[in-house]
């Protein structure tokens, strides 16, 4: 036997050393009461029970993988069972007379994950419920233990507050499988689940412990109050959709413009719009709710209520609760310290901000690519600025954009001078007409528009 233990690995033997603790342990605790020792022992011998039960739950024949939760399809199975290793396989969540309080905590925050665009049932919910009634009739009818319910609601508990905390902290996607140009790494010193949990049972700040991983960013804040108040609106049935038609100007009175007034009023833009005398006037209070609802999504503030606008109007309020859900995930992906001065690009708004200490202070327009070339999401460090820059046509955007418009037909323009031509061997074939020629090339070139 000497000789079969020496070949172990190191896991191994630190496998075989846990689980023969437990089971001495066991039958120490089992011995002690055959004896009569006292009920004194009586949570000793729970706890044995327990612990060997733990073991063998965490480390069956076979290995098979850990349950999860979510769309991560994200492993909590070692960090489980490293949190167990290191507390010798003690429960967590339970004890000799059932439940601790602990668990009814985790239950709350669970039940409350939507809040911030999560999926409670992600996190087990359903069955962590009915596991934990089981237990408390138990406790309350003094009916004798089924350790197996005991053991499934212990573990339960510790994966649910893994697999959330694992959310909060980084989202439940993982932001390469969705965005190609996500370029952006995750911080370096990601929080120690395992260390994190055991401080919160230690501290008893389950609650706090988990609400600290999600993003502090004031926009995420504001994106959870939305978040609710939209959901209140789809509770009282939305709004009310706006029917096709001309564009309508301010002054100008239509049977739309009342349906325009009544959908912003569902929305709450501007106080006093359901006081006007004729619903159906284009009135100056129904034109400042419609620059306002135009500046929040991206229009040109103009006042004016054309089909594009319309077309937003319509987007109904699940959707918009859809694309807040989106956004809060996103930002969970976001580096947790943007630092207290920063610039942050907005993609999909084409703006760039300057920000300091959570306030924007500067604002302007940027280009940000395409759909089908899209701008890369990434973090950098800003080293220098140059005012009035020179902008040189990148190669890719010269060679397959640029490049083809003088021949692209008769009526097309080409308002780029080329400052500077180096030599870039291409086959003809490459290019989308027959009259480029094979030897073409373009580089640095300086955008002067005329």
């Amino acid at each position: 036997m000497g000789h079969s233990f020496a070949a172990c690995s190191k896991e191994e033997g630190e496998a075989v050393y846990h689980v023969m603790r437990v089971l001495l342990i066991t039958m120490l605790v089992v011995g002690y009461s055959a004896l009569g020792v006292g009920a004194s022992h009586a949570a000793e011998e729970f706890s044995g029970s327990v612990r060997a039960a733990l073991y063998q739950r965490l480390h069956p024949a076979g290995m098979p993988a850990m349950h999860t939760g979510g769309d991560t399809r994200l492993q909590v199975g070692d960090i489980l069972t490293r949190f167990y290793t290191q507390r010798a396989y003690e429960p967590a969540w339970i004890h000799q007379d059932g439940a601790l309080p602990g668990v009814e905590i985790l239950l709350t925050v669970l039940s409350t994950a939507d809040r911030d665009g999560l999926r409670p049932q992600d996190y087990h919910l359903t069955q962590l419920e009915a596991r934990f009634q089981e237990v408390r009739q138990t406790q309350t009818s003094q009916t004798p233990w089924a350790l197996h319910r005991l053991i499934d609601l212990e573990l339960l508990c510790t994966e649910a507050f893994l697999q959330y905390g694992s959310h909060a902290m980084s989202g439940r996607l993982h932001p390469e499988q969705v965005e190609q140009a996500w370029s952006l790494e995750r911080d370096a010193d990601a929080i120690d689940l395992a260390a994190l949990l055991q401080h919160a049972l230690t501290t008893n700040t389950i609650a706090e412990s988990l609400h600290s991983l999600l993003p502090l960013h004031p926009v995420y804040t504001g994106l959870r109050q939305a978040l609710d108040r939209y959901r209140r609106l789809a509770a009282q049935g939305g709004w009310p959709m706006v029917p096709p038609g001309p564009t309508v100007h301010q002054g100008e009175q239509s049977p739309r413009i009342a349906a325009v007034r009544a959908r912003l009023l569902a929305e709450g833009e501007v106080p006093g719009l359901g006081t006007a005398l004729d619903a159906t006037l284009f009135d100056a209070t129904l034109t400042q709710a419609v620059r306002r609802f135009q500046q929040r999504h991206g229009f040109t503030p103009d006042g004016v209520v054309d089909p594009p606008l319309v077309a937003a109007l319509n987007v109904s309020v699940e959707e918009r609760i859809r694309q807040l859900q989106i956004n809060m995930e996103r930002w969970r992906w976001l580096p947790r310290e943007l630092g207290a001065r920063y610039l942050l690009v907005n993609i999909a708004n084409f703006t760039l901000e300057v920000v300091e200490h959570h306030h924007p202070v500067l604002t302007m327009r940027a280009i940000v690519g395409r759909p089908d070339r899209r701008t890369p999401v990434l973090r950098s460090t800003l080293s220098r600025v140059v005012l009035s820059p020179y902008w040189h046509v990148p190669p890719r955007i010269a060679l397959q954009d640029k490049l083809p418009m003088p021949w692209a037909g008769s009526n097309s323009c080409f308002p780029i001078h080329l400052m500077s031509i180096c030599t870039i061997r291409r086959r003809a074939s490459s290019f989308t007409h027959q009259s480029v020629p094979s030897v073409l090339a373009v580089s640095a070139w300086k955008n002067r528009w005329n």
